[in-house]
């Protein structure tokens, strides 16, 4: 069994104006605020102490991609690696990364793009099916919440529901 990881470092929380790392298959997330903008070549080293991190330590990135759109490192692992590979991340690339990805306004675009689809496809209709009375769209919970019960409330997503029949139903209308 292997895992995906696409860091939008923008994540979810792009809408709530809080920068976070997302992991696409995990429920972690990890809050963090970028110091400054890195440059190119600060990202690709960061990237590059990275992988030797998860290689020194046992692991191995399956497969290496640069995002043609943004320019940015997408990989994929084993899930017996991922405690090394998180390690790694966060030791070594996680800043760089939220700090290269935050400056660039293609990517916060694009993360702001795909996460209100998730929002208004997914989360929502998948709170509502299980008896939360929530906003139809994202647009609408922004304005009728406070940040705080927006994250709950995607919290409760993520931990009891996103597996859950109600949530199959919400993904396929």
């Amino acid at each position: 069994m292997s895992g995906h990881l696409r860091i939008a470092a923008l994540g979810v929380m792009m809408a709530l104006t809080v920068t976070s790392v997302a992991c696409t298959g995990s429920s972690d997330s990890a809050e963090v605020t970028p110091t400054s903008a890195v440059s190119r070549q600060a990202y690709d080293q960061a990237f590059e102490e990275f992988q030797s991190c998860v290689s020194e330590n046992g692991g191995t990135l399956l497969s290496v991609e640069t995002n043609t759109q943004f320019g940015t490192y997408e990989y994929s692992y084993q899930d017996a690696d991922s405690v090394t590979i998180e390690d790694c991340y966060n030791r070594k690339f996680m800043e760089a990364q939220i700090s290269f990805e935050s400056s660039n306004v293609a990517i916060r675009s694009a993360d702001k793009l795909e996460n209100e689809r998730e929002w208004n496809t997914q989360v929502l209709p998948c709170l509502a099916r299980s008896g939360f009375d929530v906003p139809s769209t994202l647009s609408e919970a922004e304005n009728q919440l406070s940040a705080s019960e927006i994250r709950d409330l995607y919290q409760i997503y993520i931990a009891d529901l996103a597996d859950s029949a109600a949530c199959d139903e919400a993904s396929a209308e």
